[in-house]
């Protein structure tokens, strides 16, 4: 993290059998993508190697971002990858369990149907590749 961090920019989730927590993947993604009204102008809070904008995010600032924390950025990339490659067939699960027990909304079909279209965009500029097994992944993705 860099140190604009703090509390404000920041999601924790909990899982409910254990007594842990962890930052929210794609808390600035999932909180804007519903509404983003002009994605060339819409921002993260947070920066990545410098960069607020979504679409002026490349590989390499994420690279530099991860090495500012003394973490790899190939390994990096590689998370960001993982997740562009299983995000889709997650998302679409989620909605058809939603949709089994009636609690899917409108509005989460539209971020589901917002994911699948980002993660192809995504795709273009990082690949998508799954972590094997043997690769560690983010913990709760």
């Amino acid at each position: 993290m860099t140190a604009e961090s703090d509390a404000m920019h920041s999601a924790l989730v909990q899982r409910a059998d254990a007594i842990e927590f962890r930052l929210a993947p794609l808390y600035d993604l999932a909180s804007w993508l519903p509404y983003s009204r002009n994605r060339r102008e819409d921002r993260f809070a947070m920066s990545v190697d410098g960069y607020y904008h979504f679409d002026r995010i490349l590989p390499r600032h994420w690279e530099a971002e991860a090495r500012k924390s003394r973490y790899d950025g190939a390994h990096a990339l590689g998370h960001i990858r993982d997740i562009v490659a299983r995000l889709p067939d997650e998302a679409r699960t989620l909605l058809a369990i939603c949709q089994q027990d009636g609690s899917a909304t409108d509005d989460l079909t539209k971020l589901v149907g917002l994911l699948l279209n980002r993660c192809v965009e995504l795709a273009k500029t990082y690949g998508a590749e799954p972590m094997g097994s043997k690769q560690t992944r983010l913990p709760g993705i």
